[in-house]
């Protein structure tokens, strides 16, 4: 049976910090646009780890929402112990990367690239403190709602 530990945040360019089980919502009223694709937009969700954490679901859906049934899955980042066998994501591949920390702080010195499965999947190592990820393909002129869930077991 899976536990699942659940974090709200919404719209746009997303930063919270979570300490135990409780969550905080951040609006913020202004995002990045793609030049090359118009009609999308790039977001960047922030968030810190949890201990024991086997993966990171990430929701998101039009309207608020209390249950990821009433979400959609957007994305999947995976933590491992061993990653020395994994590729990076590189600066070639930025518009959809994941980057960590393991010291806690978001300093561009702190950050590095994720290691990436054979199916381009995002893979944190274990001792990861902080997450930054980059959501794709989301319409431009539309309110999302998001939802960081990490899963054990």
């Amino acid at each position: 049976m899976k536990t699942v530990n659940y974090f709200s945040v919404f719209i746009l360019i997303l930063t919270f910090s979570i300490p135990s089980n409780s969550a905080q919502s951040i609006e913020v009223e202004n995002s990045e646009v793609s030049l090359e694709n118009s009609g999308y937009k790039s977001i960047q969700i922030r968030f810190l780890t949890l201990i024991d954490v086997d993966n990171y679901n990430i929701y998101f859906s039009q309207v608020n929402f209390n249950r990821t049934a009433d979400a959609s899955l957007h994305s999947r980042i995976q933590v491992q112990d061993d990653v020395s066998s994994l590729s990076k994501f590189s600066s070639q591949n930025t518009l959809s990367a994941c980057w960590y920390s393991t010291d806690g702080s978001y300093d561009v010195n702190s950050i590095q690239f994720s290691y990436k499965d054979d199916w381009s999947v995002p893979v944190i190592p274990s001792n990861s403190t902080n997450v930054i990820y980059n959501l794709v393909g989301l319409q431009t002129n539309i309110t999302y709602w998001f939802a960081v869930v990490g899963v054990v077991g």
